[in-house]
């Protein structure tokens, strides 16, 4: 009986640990400066859930006030076994919809290392 009990108690832990390991949580939106703001959220170790929750609260912010959402830059760090959690931020403008600085995002990858040769 009391192995039995052990293995219930060990699988909840277990599933607990597992739940909290999936888990993302957000910094919030804050301003970083004149009409421009940035979330960040960490912990998942889903990359593309941290996206999502990210570019959701970024546009439900904007929706409040009106508004659109104007993707400056984003910063990607990616989840790493016993290391730091993944995190994500977007740093952003709300800008009206006839804002002539509101245009589609342009979605490029840009390299993290750079290789030079020299002669």
């Amino acid at each position: 009986m009391r192995l039995t009990q052990f293995a219930i108690v060990l699988a909840v832990v277990f599933t607990i640990c597992f739940i909290q390991g999936c888990a993302a949580t957000s910094s919030g939106v804050f301003p970083i400066g004149k009409n421009s703001y940035t979330v960040v959220v960490s912990g998942s170790n889903n990359n593309g859930i941290l996206i999502k929750q990210a570019y959701k609260e970024a546009n439900s912010f904007c929706e409040e006030k009106g508004k659109v959402l104007q993707p400056v830059a984003t910063t990607f760090q990616p989840f790493v076994p016993y290391g730091p959690p993944a995190s994500f931020e977007l740093r952003f403008q709300v800008l009206n919809p006839d804002d002539p600085q509101y245009r589609p995002p342009i979605f490029e990858s840009v390299p993290d290392t750079k290789i030079e040769v020299k002669n």
